[in-house]
Parts: structure tokens; C-alpha cells; sequence
């Protein structure tokens, strides 16, 4: 509020000159006159000569004056110029008076006589009341264009959208062409959305001086307009003076990015837009582009939407989403159809009811994840006589505040997996014995042959009781030395429970270096051993692990051909137990190391490539790692690391301990 026209009307000039001093010195435009025809003819006419031309904004009058009285000043300058403010002066508080103006729109008053700060804070709350009242008026006229701009901002229709903005807009600021125009992604290329009356000229002669002109606005961050296009000479070119061109191009800033330009053209010899209305185009072209980039956007949402809900309902393993109180709010078709209901049914049900069956003797995994915001990972098997093996995954939603605010539930059918993983151990262990068929054959041949001597002498009717009797004891001897033989195989070959027991390393490495030892033997392979001799039980599938160390140990005697040594130690660490196993063999090469537990590869000719994959799959399964260096000529070394405690999610019992 400054720099605001006042006009002082008083019939003394004295009055009047001090009157204008004041306002003057205190940064209003004043101006005094103590003739009350030349003031009325000032505020009324707006003389070329005289006084400025520009209108006043508040008048400052003397009620009593002769001529023309204040009254009748008020009363003209209400009905001629309603805009202005009048304060009328007086020295006489008659009540009949102050009526009277009050009545005909005065909107205060100054009593004789008066100070410099009295007449100053008259002047100010007049006009602070007047500034009020324009801007009340102002939104007024603005309000249905603010309504059709809510109206915009909650409209889908990209197209539909932009049209209806674009002709609001044309309408509003008369303009005979508009058009709003948009980045095009990434890309330094500008678009039309839609236009209104006549395309604007530049845009239509020239794309691509058209393309510069905008790239031009879009950097320059605030109102241009097109200088040159009335005179048609020269190139266009862009100028923040309104007065050089009928084209307004002004650029919309989301986020501190142009992402949009709105082109007005008006017709010739219309004023140019005053600054109020570009600001207030560009209030709406803002609330146009961001809608219009809330309708890409919300396009782009559903889209993905249907693609979630079109790939969660084809998901085959069975999904439950469920809130903080663990009821279901989102469930897939694959999970009804494992509970043999459907989807509907579920959703608003209490979790732990639903899943009891599931969770059987187990704590409620959807709890302990909401609890801990940790995930929870078991195995079961029949659930609720249904038939087959799960897995249940359970996964906190987490808040951003170490809070779980729902889990998610994730229910795999691996019963066809097992029935599968079953099978590969067994053909891993025929392939096993296979490759050790030969020492295992020499091995029974051998008692075989004692026997068969044994029996021819015992034939014989003049023996002796006595060599009767030893030769007796020799067949008895190797009788049981193929019964052991044989039930070794045995208990390699038979499949396995899958059940975890307390597991003595010690006893599990004698065993299988017993199997193996005749082939190791026979290729000239001397085993060398060195265990702790204080390491704990392991809760382990003894039969698996078995198998791990079989193959390892036959790799490394087929990694030596020519014979060579197999050092096999055990120690007790902090958290774990490793068994190394260290050949003198051949070694592979670096890139070798980095795929060998990958399905199928293999170093060996005639190799299935099954085997350390398999033997992978066991030991982390058990928890545990298998670490592998080599070096080509000098040998391999394998560590197997099992853990003391196999942690919950991936017990091989079938059941996580809780």
C-alpha cells in the first residue's frame, strides 16, 4: 500500500497545502485544491490539463465549503466514479451531517482539528479497507474460473482436458488464438495439447522456428512476448515487454522444471494483459499442466495396477497380505484354492484362524514376524490333511520406524520339488556307487574266492576236526566281511528320511572313508586325517552329509590319476564346524571354480555335472557354506562349514523349532 493518488479538498488553502505536505512526505502521490468545482471536475471528468489524468484512489473532503458543497462531492463522485474512497473533513460532530455522509458512502472521517498521525492512520485504514474490497471483488469475478480450474485439476481425460482449459483460458482473456504446448518426455521437443480459436501464428508458419522460440521461453523462466509479428520484417524474437508483441508465451514451472508453455494471442488493438492476469493465467496453466500430468500419471497407476492384480492372480504359489491385527486384506486365487475356498471369504478374516491347520505346534510365524520385523521360514507336511509339503514364508511390512504395519504370507507347494529332489540324491548316489563299482566288486570278490577255497577243503571227508573247525572260523570271517560290505552300500543307497538327528562328524567320516577305501587304495590315493578331537554333535541328515563327503572325496581321487593324497581335518570354530578336504590333484582353473555347482557343468568326461550342485543344495539347506580354492597343478581344497545351530528357516527336519 503506497504510492497511492489523494486528492485534498478544503476551501482553506492552508489547511489544504499542509494536508498534502503530509501525505507527501509520507510516500503518497497528493495533490490540494481549495476550489470545490475544480475538485469535483478533477475526480469526476479526469481533464487532460490541470491534474493527472490517472484517477485518484481516495478523496479528502471538507463538508461545509461554498460552491459545491462536500456532500454534494460525495453524492457526484458515488454515482460517477464508485471506485474512489472518500474521508469527508469537518469541524462541525453534527449527528444529522455525519448521516448524511454515511448514507451516501462515505467511509470516514477526520474532525478539525487534526494531527499529522490522525490524518495519517485515517488515510491508511481507508485505504487498507479499500485494497480489501478491491481483492474481494477481484476473486469474486475470478471464482467461477477457479471453479472450472478444480474442475480441470480432478478430470482423467488427458485430451478432453487440455481442451477444455485451453478454451477457458482463450475465453477468459480474449484471445482469438491459445495453445498449450508440452515437453515431450526427455526429449527437447515441444507438443501441442490442445489449441483454441486460431492456431497461434508462429506455430503454424514455422515448426521449427517455433521449437526455438519455446526452448527460448522455457529457459528464460518467466513472460515473453513475440516481438516483429505485426511487421512481419525479420526474424522473431522474444521480448519481456508487453507492448512489443500480441502474443503471450508463458511458461509453466512444476517442481523447478518448465514442463509446459502457454502461447495466448490477442486480437490487434486490444491493451496488453496487465500483470494481475498473467499471473493469474499462470496460476492456471500450472494447475492445468500438473493435472494433466496427474492424468498421465493416473493412467500409468491403473495400468500397472491391472498388471499386479493380473500377475498376483497368476502367481501358483498361495499369497495372503494381512494388516497390523493380522487380518486378511488381499488374498490370490492360488491360496483359496490351496484352503478350498475362495477369495471373498477370506479377506477380512483373522489370520491365525485361517492358517491354524498350517501352523500346527508351531508359534504363530505371523506374529513373530509382525513382533520381531523379521522375516519366518518352515517347512510343513500335510497341513490339515491336505496333502503334500509347504513351505510358509512370512514377511514384515516395515513402516519406516522399525514397526511392522502388516506381513505378508507366502505358501510354496514344493511336494513335486521334493518328489524331484528325492530322486536326484538317489541317482547322485547310484552315480556314486558306480564310480566306485570296481574297488566294491574287487572287495567282494575277495571273500568270495576265500570262501570258495574254504568250502572245497571242508569237502573233504579225511580233514582233520581241527582244520575243519579253522576253516570253518575263515568262512564265518568273510561271511561277515561281505555282510558289512554289503550293508555299507546299504545304508548309501537306501533314501533318506529327511529327518535330523544328533550327528557325530567323527563317525560320519569313518563310514565314508570306509566306503571309499578300496578305491581310494586301488588308485594309489593315501588318506591322511586329522579331526578335533572335541567337536560337538551337529543336529544334521547324517545320509545327506554322508553323500556330501563321498562325492567330494571321489572327485579329488579321480582328480589324481595317477595317485596322490587326500588330507581330510575337522576343527571347532566359534560358530561352526569345518571339514576340509585337500587333494594333490590336477586343481582347475579360475573360471572353472566360479561354475562348478552350477546344474550340469562338469570337468569330468561322462560327468553328470549333478554332483556338487546336489551337494550344495544339502549343505546350505543344513545351513552351512561350501568354500572352494584351487590351484591348476597343485591340487583343490573344499571346506564344508556347518553351523552348531542350524538356523530355523532352513532346518531340515521339516518343522522350525519356535
Amino acid at each position: 500500500m503506497a504510492n497511492e493518488r489523494i486528492l485534498v479538498v478544503d476551501d482553506e488553502p492552508l489547511i489544504v497545502r499542509a494536508c498534502v505536505q503530509m501525505l507527501q512526505d509520507a510516500g503518497f502521490q497528493a495533490e490540494g485544491t481549495a476550489d470545490s468545482r475544480e475538485a469535483l471536475a478533477w475526480l469526476v471528468e479526469k481533464p487532460a490539463s490541470g491534474s493527472s489524468a490517472e484517477p485518484f484512489d481516495l478523496a479528502l473532503v471538507d463538508i461545509l465549503m461554498p460552491g459545491v458543497g462536500g456532500l454534494e462531492i460525495l453524492r457526484e463522485t458515488r454515482r460517477e466514479v464508485p471506485d474512489l474512497s472518500v474521508v469527508m473533513i469537518t469541524g462541525h460532530g453534527r449527528m444529522e451531517t455525519a448521516l448524511s455522509a454515511l448514507r451516501l458512502g462515505a467511509e470516514g472521517f477526520i474532525l478539525k482539528p487534526f494531527t499529522e498521525g490522525e490524518l495519517l492512520a485515517t488515510v491508511r485504514d481507508v485505504l487498507a479497507r479499500r485494497l480489501l474490497l478491491r481483492e474481494h471483488h477481484r476473486l469474486l469475478d475470478r471464482f467461477p474460473l477457479l471453479e472450472i480450474g478444480q474442475a480441470l485439476v480432478s478430470a482423467t481425460d488427458r485430451e478432453d482436458l487440455a481442451e477444455r482449459a485451453i478454451e477457458v483460458i482463450s475465453q477468459e482473456v480474449d484471445a482469438d488464438g491459445a495453445a498449450l504446448l508440452l515437453r515431450n518426455g526427455d526429449q527437447a521437443r515441444w507438443e501441442a495439447a490442445a489449441f483454441a480459436g486460431e492456431k497461434p501464428e508462429f506455430i503454424a508458419q514455422d515448426r521449427e522456428m517455433a521449437q526455438w522460440l519455446l526452448s527460448q521461453a522455457a529457459e528464460a523462466r518467466r513472460p515473453l512476448y513475440l516481438d516483429g509479428e505485426e511487421t512481419g520484417s525479420g526474424p522473431l524474437r522474444l521480448s519481456p515487454e508487453p507492448e512489443d508483441g500480441r502474443t503471450l508465451l508463458l511458461p509453466v514451472e512444476v517442481q523447478d522444471r518448465t514442463i509446459g508453455i502457454l502461447a495466448v494471442s490477442r486480437p490487434v488493438g486490444l491493451p496488453p494483459l496487465e500483470l494481475n492476469d498473467v499471473l493469474f493465467l499462470g496460476l492456471l496453466a500450472r494447475q492445468v499442466v500438473i493435472a494433466l500430468e496427474n492424468a498421465r500419471l493416473y493412467t500409468a497407476v491403473d495400468r500397472s495396477r491391472q498388471e499386479w492384480e493380473a500377475t498376483f492372480a497368476a502367481i501358483t504359489d498361495g499369497i495372503s497380505v494381512h494388516d497390523a491385527a493380522l487380518r486378511v486384506i488381499r488374498a490370490n486365487p492360488a491360496l483359496a484354492r490351496m484352503l478350498e475356498t475362495s477369495v471373498p471369504e477370506l479377506v477380512g478374516q483373522d489370520g491365525e484362524e485361517v492358517f491354524r491347520d498350517w501352523y500346527g505346534d508351531v508359534s504363530s510365524p505371523l506374529i513373530a514376524a509382525a513382533m520381531s520385523v523379521q522375516a519366518q521360514t518352515f517347512e510343513v507336511s500335510e497341513p490339515g490333511d491336505r496333502p503334500g509339503r509347504f513351505v510358509v514364508h512370512v514377511y514384515p511390512l516395515d513402516d519406516g520406524k522399525g514397526q511392522a504395519s502388516g506381513v505378508v504370507q507366502v505358501i510354496q507347494d514344493v511336494t513335486e520339488e521334493k518328489k524331484v529332489q528325492a530322486r536326484l540324491f538317489q541317482t547322485e548316489k547310484l552315480a556314486a556307487l558306480g564310480r566306485m563299482v570296481a574297488s566294491l566288486a574287487h572287495e567282494i570278490n575277495n571273500p568270495l574266492l576265500a570262501l570258495d577255497s574254504g568250502l572245497a577243503l571242508l569237502l573233504n571227508p579225511s580233514l582233520a576236526q581241527e582244520k575243519r573247525q579253522r576253516y570253518l572260523r575263515v568262512a564265518s570271517t568273510e561271511v561277515q566281511r561281505l555282510t558289512a560290505i554289503v550293508e555299507r552300500m546299504l545304508n548309501f543307497y537306501r533314501p533318506s528320511t529327511d529327518e535330523s538327528t544328533p550327528t557325530d562328524i567323527h563317525e560320519v567320516l569313518d563310514q565314508v572313508l570306509a566306503l571309499a577305501g578300496k578305491k581310494l587304495e586301488h588308485q594309489g590315493v593315501k588318506v591322511v586325517t586329522s579331526l578335533g578331537p572335541d567337536l560337538p554333535t551337529l543336529d544334521l541328515v547324517s545320509d545327506q552329509i554322508k553323500q556330501v563327503f563321498l562325492n567330494i572325496i571321489l572327485n579329488a581321487a579321480e582328480a589324481m590319476p595317477e595317485g596322490g593324497e587326500v588330507r581330510v581335518s575337522a576343527a571347532l570354530t566359534d560358530s561352526e564346524v569345518q571339514v576340509i578336504f585337500e587333494d594333490t590333484g590336477v586343481g582347475m582353473p579360475a573360471d572353472a571354480v566360479s561354475h562348478i555347482f552350477e546344474p550340469f557343468y562338469t570337468l569330468k568326461e561322462g560327468g553328470t555335472g549333478l554332483g556338487l550342485s546336489i551337494s550344495l543344495n544339502i549343505v546350505e539347506r543344513h545351513g552351512g557354506r561350501i568354500e572352494v580354492s584351487s590351484t591348476p597343478g597343485e591340487g583343490s581344497v573344499f571346506t564344508i562349514c556347518l553351523p552348531l545351530e542350524m538356523p530355523p528357516e532352513v532346518n531340515c527336519s521339516g518343522r522350525t523349532p519356535q
